[in-house]
């Protein structure tokens, strides 16, 4: 059975596209309700610009995520069957221009140089992947949190 993973987006800005990666411990849940699965990380994506390529975020639903070995960042894993889209990995960064439209995973948010960016990234990511040691695939939700009471 292959581990499930949501990411819940908590607000779209033109800084990015800001979540929270949950780990799943039940069925995947696709409402925007509280639950107790257990957070692991935040994520930074683009803003959504109509899923263009390289530029924006992508469109919530249900994906598969494989393991590769990417030329650029290593061990990671790629979100597989994104319409019109391919190449779309996670990885470490801090700022919405390092997402490239991948999913940037770090531990908090915060403010870099006056701009808003996600913190201590390579450290989240090397323990996202420690997460996953010995799995090549999960099931990834990607939901949107408009209108929950936080």
């Amino acid at each position: 059975m292959r581990p499930k993973y949501k990411i819940a987006r908590t607000s779209y800005t033109t800084f990015g596209t800001w979540g929270v990666l949950h780990k799943q411990t039940r069925e995947f849940d696709t409402e925007p309700t509280i639950t107790e699965d257990i957070p692991v990380a935040v994520t930074l994506e683009n803003p959504w610009i109509d899923n263009l390529p390289r530029v924006s975020c992508i469109p919530c639903g249900l994906y598969l995520c494989k393991r590769i070995d990417s030329p650029k960042f290593g061990d990671t894993f790629e979100i597989c069957d994104v319409p019109e889209r391919t190449h779309i990995l996670f990885h470490s960064g801090n700022f919405e221009r390092d997402t490239l439209g991948c999913i940037l995973v770090a531990s908090k948010f915060g403010v870099l140089s006056n701009t808003p960016a996600v913190l201590d990234s390579k450290i989240a990511f090397r323990n996202f992947l420690d997460g996953l040691e010995d799995i090549d695939e999960f099931e990834l939700a990607i939901v949107d949190c408009d209108g929950l009471p936080f």
